[in-house]
Order: C-alpha cells, then sequence, then structure tokens
C-alpha cells in the first residue's frame, strides 16, 4: 500500500498499459489499476507459483488470460496447498480434495453475467475510503452491464469477514451486483460458532443476489485467473462452473 500514493495514476492512465497478475497484496496494485484507470488486470497466479519443475495448467492459463481476448476456465477437479515452499524440483501443489463449490441458498443451478471485479478481502477493506478506490465512479461508468465480485480472503477470521463486507456494502460498493464469488479461505477460522456460511449470509444475503463460495479464487490453490474489468458470465452447475471472460470495452 505505501507504493499508491507515489504512483501518478494520470500518467498510467495515458500510456500504454500493462498487464499485472497476482493475488493477496498485490490486489493493490490490480484493483487500484482497474478502478482508477480502466486498465485490465489479473487476480491469478503469482510469479512464485511458476517456479516449479512442474508448473500447474491453472497457472498457465495467466498466460492465455493475458494474450488473448477471451478465455474460458472450468473448476478444478481437486482442490489442495503448496506442496513445499523450498522444494522446486516437483509440482507446486498437492491436490488432494474434491473440489465442490456451493450455493449459499442451496439452488443447484446460477448463471451469472456482469463486469468482473474484486480481489482479496484482506487488502480492498483498508483501501476503502481513499482515493485509491473510486469505487462508486466505476461502478457508474459500467452500471449496465452489472457486476460479478470476485473474493477471497487470507487470514481473516468469520467475523473479520463479515465486518468487511458489511463495510464495503455500507459504502455502496454493491451497488448494481449481479452475484459474488467468494474463494477458499486461507488461515481461516470460525468465531466462537459464527461460520463463513454466517458471515456471507449477514454480508451478502440482502443483496438477494447469487453468492458462490468454496470456488478457484486465491490463496488455497488451484485458482482460475481472474481479470478484473473484463465482461463474464459464470454458469454454475451442481458444484462445478465454467467461467468465461471477454475483454469488453
Amino acid at each position: 500500500m505505501d507504493m499508491l500514493p507515489h504512483l501518478d495514476f494520470s500518467r498510467l492512465t495515458e500510456i500504454p498499459p500493462k498487464w499485472i497478475c497476482g493475488y493477496s497484496d498485490i490486489t493493490t496494485l490490480t484493483f487500484a489499476l482497474t478502478v482508477c484507470c480502466d486498465i485490465a488486470t489479473v487476480h491469478g497466479s503469482n510469479f512464485m507459483n511458476m517456479g516449479y519443475a512442474t508448473i500447474h495448467e491453472s497457472d498457465l492459463a495467466a498466460f492465455e488470460a493475458m494474450a488473448k481476448p477471451e478465455i474460458t476456465q472450468r473448476n478444478s477437479d481437486y482442490w489442495g496447498k503448496f506442496a513445499s515452499w523450498d522444494d522446486t524440483t516437483k509440482s507446486a501443489y498437492a491436490l488432494t480434495e474434491k473440489t465442490v463449490w456451493k450455493s449459499l441458498d442451496g439452488k443447484s443451478n446460477h448463471i451469472l453475467e456482469g463486469r468482473m471485479i474484486g480481489g482479496c478481502l484482506d487488502v480492498l477493506c483498508k483501501l476503502l475510503g481513499t482515493r485509491f478506490a473510486p469505487v462508486p465512479a466505476f461502478l457508474e461508468r459500467y452500471k449496465s452491464d452489472g457486476f460479478i465480485w470476485t473474493l477471497e480472503s487470507c487470514e481473516m477470521s468469520a467475523a473479520d469477514i463479515y465486518r468487511s463486507l458489511w463495510q464495503m456494502c455500507e459504502c455502496g460498493w454493491f451497488q448494481y451486483c449481479v452475484g459474488v464469488l467468494f474463494g477458499r479461505p486461507d488461515g481461516y477460522s470460525d468465531t466462537y460458532g459464527f461460520t463463513l456460511t454466517d458471515a456471507l449470509e449477514s454480508g451478502l444475503g440482502g443483496l438477494g443476489v447469487p453468492v458462490i463460495y468454496d470456488v478457484d479464487i486465491g490463496h488455497v490453490p488451484p485458482q482460475i485467473q481472474i481479470i478484473n474489468g473484463a465482461y463474464g458470465k459464470i454458469d454454475y452447475n451442481d458444484g462445478s462452473a465454467t467461467i468465461w471472460q471477454e475483454m469488453k470495452v
């Protein structure tokens, strides 16, 4: 975040854009560039994901996302954790758990369509109210498209997640929202029986839009590459989903 006051966003808007791709605290840059400058960015794989002998296909999709005008991705078959932070001679991940995306309302089918925007909730909640997150103006520019928020968290409890969602809602960030995708949280804990689904229901239930969680986004691998600013369509069907994104002006 200390970088943001030193960036000339007016100048960045004028010069040819370059891709920034990453997750976690990289959200500081990707989110700000998209909402301040209308520059598409990728909430996706970090550079460290590319340093293993076998690079996972989900990480390689980052290059496809940045090279093509549109991209289609599907949910993973299995999710898990980094195999090792130190041994890069093998595969990056140990994926052992069956992937099942879940709908907060319990319905087995949802189709979402709108402009994609989001990032790591731990960082986004710190940008609220600053000049680096003029979200209401961004929403007004593309309100006819509607918005699909794509969120994930790291080191946040259920209570922290709810508080952040509440604040985003009170600041008008979910205006024109047509749906929310929430990634598998990392470093997570319930708060005295208050669970993740409680947090999502309390924070987002009043929006009256589909909320899909345990999605392949963020810190718990593998992850789908989400293009902030792209026009997206999500076809969710009984625990699985296809995400199509297009660079649409």
